[in-house]
């Protein structure tokens, strides 16, 4: 059942717009591979391809990719894999993920305040993250009183998040 505040044509143009265009502002890292099959946002048909065209970019050896390929219909052998590729930083592959639908909410069409409840739906799908409170058009704010406030924070935090996972992704 859709809520009252939005219609049913309303929430399947947003949905679309955001979902079509997300993962064109993915980078391809293991994190980013990782997070995706474990919560099942890609297929394993999906990872086996984008490695196989990005082997050198992830620097993977024969090893992986043979191991890859091999079990390309074994999602718990692909994502072993890919968790021993990504270590620690799975929280880095959550976050690539928040950022790839936050910015084809900002690059999409839609009005502010249709934007606004893209970024509610996707808040949900990542388990309510506490740093997006402020871009959250229904939570109180003491800093913004309007759609057009609440949207300026997301555009700083979106900035933000940009430099600082740009910052993390190249530094070596």
């Amino acid at each position: 059942m859709i809520p009252k505040r939005y219609n049913a044509k309303g929430i399947c143009q947003i949905i679309l717009n955001s979902l079509m265009d997300f993962k064109k502002y993915l980078p391809v890292t293991w994190q980013v591979l990782y997070v995706g099959l474990k919560n099942n946002w890609l297929t394993t048909k999906e990872v086996t391809t984008l490695i196989n065209g990005n082997s050198d970019k992830l620097n993977c050896d024969e090893e992986i990719l043979v191991s890859i390929n091999a079990n390309d219909d074994d999602k718990a052998a692909v994502l072993e894999t890919l968790r021993k590729q990504a270590g620690a930083e799975e929280n880095q592959g959550i976050r690539l993920w928040q950022l790839a639908h936050l910015i084809a909410i900002e690059q999409s069409e839609l009005s502010i305040h249709q934007k606004l409840r893209e970024i509610e739906l996707q808040w949900s799908r990542f388990d309510y993250p506490e740093y997006w409170r402020d871009f959250i058009y229904y939570m109180p704010n003491g800093k913004t009183n309007t759609e057009g406030e609440v949207y300026q924070g997301f555009l700083t935090f979106l900035n933000e998040e940009k430099k600082k996972l740009y910052w993390e992704n190249n530094a070596e």
